[in-house]
């Protein structure tokens, strides 16, 4: 149980003495400066991979999805553009971010300091890939997971084994926030873990916009979720635009098999 000195409400420095106090992780901000600045000069290697691995996965979904649905669909990613146009650090999660999710973890009594910080929390290296619908996303994630069977590259198929530990995906649905998307995780050999959130074109604009408001609200222990409120709104578009995609993907199976 958190003790009574746990601040309820995110305040970054009475948040960083309690976990000192707690966990000995004393210069925990520099060390988290030294954890992120190792991670990434190990990651690159490992996102440029990723990088050539999605396209040439891109490839093989687009083709079987093709096959199976009999619908053209195109992937996108950010990726590549983050590793060369000087926009590198927004792969990886800012300092003041992993204080605040390490507030809200030990919050419920995970118990996630330095020791732990990379196995507790998996998105400290993540990107993203835009699929046109919820069932394309699906489709990539579901076979991302079991993609050295799909690789018929024999260079590329030995160096994804050489280097990829493991591969494993599940549905993000958080239904109090509205977000509905695939999130894979592809575990590295150097012990780099990535996370790849894989969402539809239309959860593209309301990711942005939940992004802003959760920057807004970062921290505040009472939402305001009052009918009206951007907060509410929000919520209810991210399952209205669910519901759409869900209809949608009944309509498209019910066309194919008709």
């Amino acid at each position: 149980m958190i003790d009574e000195n746990y601040p309820q409400s995110y305040d970054k420095e009475k948040y960083i003495s309690w976990h000192v106090k707690n966990f000995k992780d004393n210069n925990l901000e520099k060390n988290i400066d030294n954890l992120m600045k190792n991670l990434k000069e190990k990651a690159h290697d490992n996102l440029e991979l990723l990088d050539y691995v999605l396209k040439y996965h891109f490839k093989y979904c687009k083709n079987e999805y093709g096959k199976q649905k009999n619908i053209p669909i195109n992937y996108e990613t950010p990726l590549m553009d983050s590793l060369i146009n000087g926009s590198y650090d927004d792969l990886f999660k800012s300092k003041e971010s992993i204080l605040n999710k390490l507030w809200r973890k030990n919050k419920n009594n995970q118990n996630v300091n330095l020791t732990n910080i990379k196995r507790k929390i998996t998105d400290l290296v993540r990107t993203e890939v835009i699929a046109p619908t919820l069932d394309s996303a699906k489709f990539l994630a579901e076979h991302l997971e079991s993609i050295g069977s799909n690789i018929y590259n024999k260079k590329l198929a030995k160096k994804c084994a050489n280097k990829i530990r493991k591969i494993c995906f599940e549905p993000e649905m958080k239904m109090e926030s509205g977000y509905f998307a695939y999130h894979v995780l592809i575990y590295f050999k150097n012990d780099i873990v990535v996370e790849l959130q894989i969402y539809s074109a239309l959860m593209k604009e309301w990711r942005r916009l939940s992004h802003k408001i959760y920057e807004e609200s970062r921290g505040i222990d009472e939402i305001n979720y009052k009918y009206g409120t951007k907060e509410s709104k929000l919520i209810s578009l991210g399952h209205l635009l669910h519901l759409a995609e869900c209809q949608l993907e009944q309509l498209q199976n019910q066309i194919i098999t008709e």
